[in-house]
C-alpha cells in the first residue's frame, strides 16, 4: 500500500497514535524505499507502534497472525508473525536488509516455539500455550 492508504488505515486509531509520526513510521517501514510498504512490514509496524499492556499486546499479535481465524497458530503463522516482528524491529532500528534472518532460521525458530509451547501435541498453537 501506499502511504495515503497507509495513513486512511491508521485513522481509526488516530486518538491513541497523537504522538505517532505517521509519515515517519510509513517511511521507516518503506525498507526498500519504493513509496509502499508490503502486508509483512504492516504487519510488523503495526505489533510495533501498538500501545497497551503485555497482555494486550500479546493477545493482539496472536489474533492479527491467526489468519484463518481458528483461534491457533500453525507453524506458517507463528513464521510470519516472528519474521514480521523481527524485520519491523530491524527497520526501526536502521539496520540493513542483509541483516534480517534467512526464512530457515525462522522455521527452525518455530519448530523449537513449538517443542516448547505445544502442550498437546495438536501442531497449533493456541492463546493459552502462547
Amino acid at each position: 500500500m501506499v502511504e495515503a492508504q497507509f495513513e486512511c488505515i491508521m485513522a481509526f486509531k488516530q486518538k491513541n497514535l497523537t504522538d505517532v509520526n505517521l509519515e515517519r513510521v510509513f517511511s521507516v517501514l518503506d525498507n526498500d524505499n519504493d513509496g509502499r510498504i508490503d502486508g509483512l512490514e504492516l504487519l510488523g509496524g503495526l505489533s510495533l507502534i501498538s500501545q497497551g499492556s503485555f497482555e494486550d499486546k500479546a493477545k493482539f499479535c496472536f489474533e492479527l497472525y491467526d489468519f484463518n481465524l481458528n483461534a491457533s497458530l500453525s507453524k506458517c503463522e507463528m513464521v510470519m508473525m516472528m519474521q514480521s516482528a523481527i524485520c519491523g524491529m530491524l527497520c526501526l532500528a536502521g539496520a540493513p536488509e542483509e541483516a534480517e534472518p534467512l526464512l530457515s532460521e525462522f522455521e527452525h525458530l518455530a519448530e523449537e516455539a513449538f517443542l516448547r509451547a505445544d502442550q498437546d501435541r495438536s501442531n497449533q498453537i493456541t492463546y493459552n500455550e502462547f
